[in-house]
């Protein structure tokens, strides 16, 4: 599952931040929840010539790594369960589906 897992998280995270990579991040605050973990609120501009807060939560394990973030009141992690539980709904709970799915989906 993890494996499945990293390389659909890539993927999804690649698409959506696709339309930033040129953007200017501007870092507008940054609150450590405990060490090593810390939520940053960012401005981004120069995407469809509006401006976007999107938050990053980040932490420290050998290197800040960024591990959600939200977006338009939309936490990635968050999002990503629901759409796993659906998915674990509808088959029944199989693992071995929502992996396909995923596995397909990316």
């Amino acid at each position: 599952f993890l494996k499945a897992f990293r390389t659909f998280a890539r993927v999804q995270l690649r698409e959506h931040l696709a339309d930033f990579s040129e953007a200017e991040v501007e870092i507008l605050r940054t609150v450590e929840r405990k060490p090593g973990d810390a939520i940053v609120t960012t401005k981004v501009s120069g995407v469809d010539d509006k401006e976007h807060m999107v938050t990053w939560r980040v932490n420290d394990n050998n290197g800040w790594k960024v591990t959600d973030i939200e977006a338009m009141g939309l936490w990635f992690a968050i999002e990503q369960r629901a759409q796993f539980q659906a998915m674990l709904d509808k088959n029944g709970g199989d693992v071995s589906a929502l992996i396909q799915e995923i596995g397909a989906a990316s």
